[in-house]
């Protein structure tokens, strides 16, 4: 059980990490302060049990804590401030990853603007696999101006070896719920998940999307607030919108979706089978509250969508075929 506690930890060169872990059992950080690093904590090869508690790790030039192609199960991240690290926040990329906690924490920023696409929260499973993932109670915000920004990104399409072999599975078992989420290109980015649920978080300044899912399934949407509040008035900019694309199997209960801009709809289901939409409320949106189009076997009742704005003529709803048929406007 390695312990850090109460250090100040400043780099002074392009390629200093601020702690660096390498096969160790029950490494505790805990009122650590990081910055000026490339990577503020960087996990490699094969840890266990990792717990960082009260910590700032900011103004990095790479990722804050970066489980780096790691073999690593049971992780927490707590009550920490992880901001303006150039390429991600808390960043995991391959390996085998399970039981990660983030929890109560701060995170922003942490997306260069003339850097490569990254996020806030960024688990990419291209080479490995993650999953048994908990992301609740966080402030997760900015930076809009960083090409492909995200606040949480989970790219799911993975790897693993199994009696010998190397076989391609979605990660997922991951829950996001009860965090504040604003001010970047897409609040919430799903592509090729399974089994990932998203509940009471509220969003605003989704500058291209509040929620894009693609190319995934068994995907939950469950009461999250995604509003357009006068009380910040640059809102007036951000698309805010939620797309399921090329998706199955997904329930949407609940959703509160107030004022989408610039956008073929509110909410748009395309390429997709077998989602059912119950009990939302879409609201003010331009164009069309609810499109589907393009996809099979989608079921939706007991909504309320509608347009109150003066000289309103947005559609309730609209369904095209696969053909680019219209099927059925409703106002």
């Amino acid at each position: 059980m390695p312990v850090v506690e109460g250090l100040a930890i400043v780099g002074n060169h392009v390629e200093a990490d601020g702690i660096a872990a390498e096969g160790t059992m029950q490494l505790t950080l805990r009122g650590v302060h990081i910055r000026k690093c490339r990577h503020g904590v960087h996990l490699v090869k094969r840890n266990r049990n990792v717990l960082i508690d009260g910590c700032h790790i900011y103004e990095n030039s790479g990722s804050g804590v970066y489980y780096d192609h790691v073999d690593l199960h049971q992780s927490n991240i707590s009550a920490s401030h992880i901001s303006y690290c150039g390429q991600g926040g808390v960043v995991v990329r391959g390996g085998n990853v399970r039981n990660i906690h983030i929890s109560g924490c701060d995170i922003e920023g942490n997306m260069a603007k003339d850097g490569p696409p990254a996020a806030n929260v960024l688990l990419d499973c291209a080479d490995g696999s993650v999953a048994e993932v908990a992301i609740t109670g966080c402030t997760i915000q900015h930076t809009k101006e960083a090409t492909g920004s995200a606040n949480i990104r989970i790219l799911g399409r993975g790897f693993m070896d199994r009696r010998g072999q190397r076989q391609a599975f979605n990660c997922g078992n991951v829950t996001i719920g009860n965090n504040v989420l604003s001010d970047v290109g897409t609040n919430i980015h799903l592509d090729g998940v399974r089994g990932v649920t998203v509940t009471g978080n509220t969003f605003w300044q989704g500058y291209n999307h509040n929620i894009l899912v693609e190319d995934s399934s068994h995907v939950l949407l469950g009461a999250n607030m995604l509003e357009r509040n006068p009380l910040y008035s640059y809102t007036t900019a951000g698309k805010d919108n939620v797309v399921i694309r090329n998706s199955r199997d997904c329930t949407i209960q609940g959703l509160h979706l107030h004022n989408v801009i610039d956008s073929e709809a509110g909410l748009t289901i395309e390429k997709c089978q077998r989602v059912h939409i119950v009990g939302c409320t879409i609201l003010d949106c331009d164009n069309v509250g609810l499109l589907v189009k393009g996809s099979n076997d989608i079921h939706w009742e007991a909504n309320i969508i509608g347009d109150s704005r003066p000289d309103a003529s947005a559609l309730q709803l609209k369904v095209i075929d696969s053909d680019g048929k219209i099927i059925e406007e409703r106002r």
